[in-house]
């Protein structure tokens, strides 16, 4: 597997590189990992989740954070605690100012930070635990910078710190909000083998699909 040098990252140089200190390739079998080769579980939304704001039947966006998770589907932004849907916002009640449609998000623990994506535009967001929403920081929206020629439909964050823009195709980014540009650009097969087309989000061993969740064991 190649390894994923980020030298022109300057926002934490004490940050590993890809493939530093862990298995960077997906197939490993691993929790942190993509695509474990002793097959998979797939449900459709649409079933019962046992949630009191019922079940999605698409995902644009899902990202976990620190509390619970977040699934994005059209004006609604599902809040999730474990696999049962805890409760259901639109997302502009959730986020104000957010954008109409949201094609990616990713939380950054490190920083607090909540990132949404849409129309090319980055929306930065820190929880309120006095409102009980998400504040725009001040320094957002901002543009995608031009180096980033696709426009992001899924993202994760990688077992070191880094985080992943993923387009509909076989491109990838590695995204640095601080400095708004890419650390990193080349293709999924290139560097992730294995790791299945069409990903909205990652949680342990689950993959947020548009219109399913596949569930690998190891």
């Amino acid at each position: 597997m190649f390894p994923l040098a980020d030298s022109t990252t300057t926002r934490r140089p004490s940050r590993p590189s890809f493939g530093g200190g862990g298995d960077s390739s997906f197939g490993s079998g691993r929790d942190s990992s993509f695509g474990g080769r002793g097959g998979s579980d797939r449900s459709s939304f649409g079933g019962s989740s046992g949630g009191s704001g019922g079940c999605p039947y698409s995902v644009d966006a899902y990202t976990p954070s620190d509390s619970f998770s977040y699934l994005f589907s059209g004006s609604t932004v599902y809040e999730l605690s474990g696999t049962r849907v805890r409760k259901t916002y639109r997302v502009s009640e959730l986020f104000p100012s957010a954008p109409s449609r949201v094609d990616a998000a990713v939380f950054n623990p490190t920083s607090g930070m909540m990132l949404l994506f849409g129309n090319r535009q980055v929306y930065g967001y820190y929880f309120s635990r006095l409102r009980g929403v998400f504040q725009l920081d001040s320094g957002y929206p901002k543009r995608l910078p031009a180096d980033i020629s696709f426009t992001p439909r899924g993202a994760l964050r990688w077992i070191n710190g880094h985080q992943i823009l993923l387009s509909d195709g076989d491109e990838f980014s590695v995204y640095d909000e601080f400095w708004n540009q890419s650390t990193l650009k080349n293709r999924v097969s290139s560097y992730f083998p294995n790791m299945p087309m069409g990903v909205r989000g990652i949680e342990s061993r689950e993959f947020f699909f548009q219109d399913k969740i596949e569930k690998v064991r190891s």
